[in-house]
């Protein structure tokens, strides 16, 4: 799988969108997508741009996930390495991948609640149907 199919992927799993979505919002059709998707093609550059207006209009934030989870893979590893020592587009990289991970929690932690009280709803529903026959 290339990077970009990766990037991609994880970007769409992060912020929870279909890649039917991604095709309705970005006009890129939905064969060329899964080609993307699956690394069979690599897309041009006027494609990923499409691509990324469209995760921004589905999810804002979604278009910088990418971009991060891109240069990302570009940066030497971090983990043994001083903050002091970095220099400062290394810094700002780690600073947008920090945002863009909390926003992706925020997220998914949004997403968890709303399916919660979904249920609550519905099984209260339910009790109060039973509770009418």
């Amino acid at each position: 799988m290339s990077s970009i199919a990766e990037y991609l992927s994880d970007t769409l799993t992060a912020y929870g969108i279909t890649a039917t979505a991604l095709y309705e919002a970005s006009g890129v059709h939905r064969s060329r997508i899964s080609e993307i998707l699956k690394g069979k093609i690599d897309p041009r550059a006027s494609t990923i741009e499409a691509l990324l207006d469209g995760l921004e209009k589905i999810r804002p934030g979604a278009r910088l996930y990418f971009c991060m989870r891109l240069a990302q893979s570009t940066l030497p590893a971090i983990k043994n390495e001083s903050i002091e020592t970095m220099d400062l587009m290394e810094l700002a990289t780690l600073l947008g991948l920090i945002t863009s991970r909390l926003q992706s929690e925020e997220f998914l932690l949004d997403k968890t609640a709303v399916q919660s009280n979904r249920r609550s709803t519905t099984s209260a529903s339910r009790k109060a149907q039973k509770q009418r026959s």
